[in-house]
């Protein structure tokens, strides 16, 4: 075995162990880790592949520059393909947020704040579209306590009663000073007191989006 095997099968778990992390805040230094990590796994995967070829007479197979940057080539996109396309996949996609807020003054806030930060976002005034399972599953719910015809509370504990919607996020939102107490019962994740911040909002999202 060539003396580079145990060395780019280590190199090789730290980049998938790097790859697995979910850390947002730290994604910059590690999605640069990774490109180095990655060249290392390309030059010791190829090393690797041009040892084992050898002629039937057990003599190895001597590589010009031309065949030996084939090869390469080859390995490096074989890498890209299994190890990198769910990165693209992940980091590409932006997360959906779906709002409901029957306040048409915050719509436009609420998109420009998700948008700026990176998120697609859809806003309705009501919950009929929810009750009635008309929408795309998002990957978090911010809910308005009070809402025309169906109480956000109500549309809560009825996003978390479904087996398809009861893991995604469900975040309240109000001005009521007992909202946390109602937000708990009903099965939501958290809650957000009215009037916030950007900040307070972004971050409370990116407690539950990754």
């Amino acid at each position: 075995m060539s003396p580079l095997c145990p060395l780019w099968f280590v190199v090789f778990a730290v980049t998938c162990r790097l790859y697995n992390e979910n850390d947002e805040p730290q994604r910059t230094q590690r999605d640069y880790l990774l490109r180095i990590l990655f060249l290392f796994n390309i030059l010791g995967a190829s090393h690797i592949i041009r040892s084992k070829f050898t002629t039937s007479c057990g003599n190895r197979v001597e590589f010009n520059t031309q065949q030996h940057l084939y090869i390469t080539t080859k390995v490096a996109a074989t890498f890209a393909g299994i190890l990198f396309a769910p990165v693209g996949e992940r980091y590409c996609m932006k997360k959906k947020i779906l709002v409901t807020d029957d306040d048409p003054g915050v719509h436009d806030i609420f998109k420009i704040i998700f948008e700026k930060a990176g998120y697609d976002v859809v806003v309705n005034d009501d919950g009929h579209a929810i009750m009635e399972n008309n929408f795309e599953s998002p990957n978090l719910f911010l809910l308005d306590k009070q809402l025309p015809g169906v109480d956000g509370l109500e549309i809560c504990r009825y996003l978390k009663s479904r087996e398809d919607t009861r893991e995604i996020p469900v975040i309240m939102i109000s001005a009521s000073p007992d909202l946390r107490k109602h937000a708990k019962i009903a099965g939501a994740d958290d809650c957000l007191e009215k009037p916030f911040n950007r900040k307070a909002l972004l971050d409370i999202v990116q407690k539950y989006v990754r």
